[in-house]
């Protein structure tokens, strides 16, 4: 059990309270705004489950990915909605979309995925201060749904390259999961009984094994073998994992700089100490 599902149970009481006690504890709007959030969590708990099996889990394993990396710079994203929202609200306030600051906020997040809707605010009606309000209109343009979302979608794809370059890793790891999560849920007299203790594998022959339990399954079709086994211990490095490789070993050969420089600094102190003494000692011989 997760965070996710302890509100998603909290949520669906309160939502339905009043069915199974019989007393309203709360008001009727916010009990049917908790019960659409409900609702909303129930069917995303069970995209985050499906994520452990085999054919659709690494697609949802991409949608995550991209969703954090969204995420993050989800902060950029808002400054720039909010300094064109507070712009258009200060030279389109004759329009009831940008009348306030906060339909205005709305608006251009909208206006973001492309519903630029020139006609209707720059063709039919006289603005009341066009240049800016044109040379607002064409900023915009460029920089949030060209240049942003363009970055957007290259940000996606560098992650889904990556997600699809470890899709067999992550796959493996989803299944295990799985497999875990359900022994947990059989009783305990049912798995000391159908668990082997020791198997005999014949590698060299095409031999039926396990007793026929596979469904006719040979050695020849186990899905792994010392090839993705390496993989899997060994996997292909990609672009970031090189640029971090490199990083660390240009911090390590920083830090054996600074030892060897620290240690050059010591003997120059000692030999400069040395050469005091010897001055001093001269000028008392003469």
């Amino acid at each position: 059990m997760n965070f996710v599902e302890l509100i998603l149970f909290a949520s669906s009481i309160y939502f339905c309270h009043t069915v199974l006690f019989g007393v309203q504890i709360i008001e009727s709007g916010v009990q049917w705004q908790i019960g659409v959030f409900s609702v909303f969590i129930a069917w995303m708990n069970l995209i985050m489950f499906l994520r452990k099996f085999p054919r659709i889990g690494i697609y949802i394993v991409m949608f995550v990915t991209v969703l954090l990396t969204f995420l993050q710079i989800m902060i950029i994203l808002l400054i720039f909605i909010v300094a064109f929202a507070l712009s258009f609200n200060m030279v389109l306030d004759k329009f009831t979309a940008f009348n306030e600051v906060l339909p205005s906020i709305m608006k251009t997040f909208v206006m973001m995925t492309g519903e630029l809707e020139y006609d209707g605010y720059y063709v039919d009606d006289p603005l009341y201060y066009p240049e800016a309000s044109y040379g607002l209109f064409i900023c915009f343009v460029i920089v949030v749904p060209i240049v942003f979302m363009n970055l957007l979608v290259g940000l996606a794809v560098d992650d889904i390259k990556e997600v699809q370059h470890r899709a067999g890793l992550e796959r493996s790891v989803m299944k295990i999961e799985l497999i875990f999560q359900v022994e947990n849920l059989l009783p305990k007299f049912y798995l000391r009984k159908i668990n082997l203790k020791k198997a005999k594998y014949f590698v060299n022959q095409g031999r039926k094994f396990l007793g026929g339990l596979l469904c006719g399954m040979t050695i020849k079709d186990i899905p792994f073998n010392g090839e993705t086994i390496n993989e899997a211990l060994h996997p292909t490095k990609t672009g970031v994992d090189e640029l971090k490789h490199t990083t660390e070993t240009l911090e390590k050969s920083v830090r054996r700089m600074r030892i060897q420089v620290e240690q050059l600094t010591q003997q120059n102190s000692h030999i400069i100490r040395m050469l005091h003494v010897i001055s001093a000692g001269s000028k008392l011989h003469h």
